[in-house]
């Protein structure tokens, strides 16, 4: 019997249909680059079916007042696509897809404007507007 030794690689495939097809359209793609491939074994199979999904951003906007008296500011910001919007600042709509917070800072004092945009993608998406979610958000 004769010894052998055999390199292991890792390949990604994907395929829209199937992941028979995923792992033959990655097993293809190696075979140019690769001699002699003869065994190839399928070991993770992931969320086959990714139609919708949603992005998650944390915003932080940091206000500070060198002045000697408070400051009221108004943000707005235009968000497009299907939005979830969460904060603890009271946010209003001014349109369908803009968001409007106010908030004071004291005279010399810095303040930290925490807010969470939640993208919904793909079959997740159902509209294009903003909806307000009053909660805490987590740096």
């Amino acid at each position: 019997m004769t010894d052998s030794v055999y390199k292991v690689v890792t390949l990604i495939g994907t395929s829209t249909e199937s992941w028979e097809k995923a792992a033959k359209a990655a097993v293809d793609a190696a075979s140019h680059s690769l001699r002699e491939l003869r065994i190839a074994e399928v070991i993770k199979q992931e969320n086959a079916s990714l139609t919708g999904w949603d992005d998650h951003e944390i915003f932080s906007q940091r206000i500070r007042n060198y002045t000697g008296k408070e400051i009221n500011l108004e943000v707005r910001r235009t968000l497009p696509g299907h939005i979830s919007f969460k904060s603890l600042l009271e946010p209003k709509l001014h349109d369908y897809q803009t968001v409007e917070f106010r908030s004071t800072v004291a005279a010399g004092k810095k303040m930290d404007l925490l807010f969470e945009v939640i993208r919904l993608q793909g079959t997740s998406a159902k509209q294009n507007n903003v909806t307000l979610q009053e909660g805490k958000v987590a740096p």
